[in-house]
């Protein structure tokens, strides 16, 4: 999400919910040991890292994306939250 943008995109608001959930050290840590656990979420070791990647997908990479949101939503569901 750019500073300033009222994007309501799918990323966009994503990136709002994990800021919100994850911007606090245990939050952080969390993620940390949920990515490297994950084969998906592994090249992206802190979440600025995964939000970039996501943002920077084309209309030909959107495989990438899908299969990044996927993981994210299934290992939300099985995980008690981070709050």
């Amino acid at each position: 999400m750019m500073a300033g943008s009222d994007c309501d995109c799918l990323i966009c608001r994503l990136e709002e919910r994990l800021f919100d959930d994850l911007n606090h050290e245990k939050g952080m840590e969390q993620y940390q040991c949920w990515a490297a656990s994950s084969e998906v979420l592994a090249p992206f070791p802190t979440v600025g890292q995964l939000l970039a990647h996501l943002h920077r997908q084309g209309k030909d990479q959107n495989s990438s994306a899908d299969e990044v949101i996927r993981e994210l939503v299934q290992a939300g569901a099985s995980r008690p939250s981070v709050r």
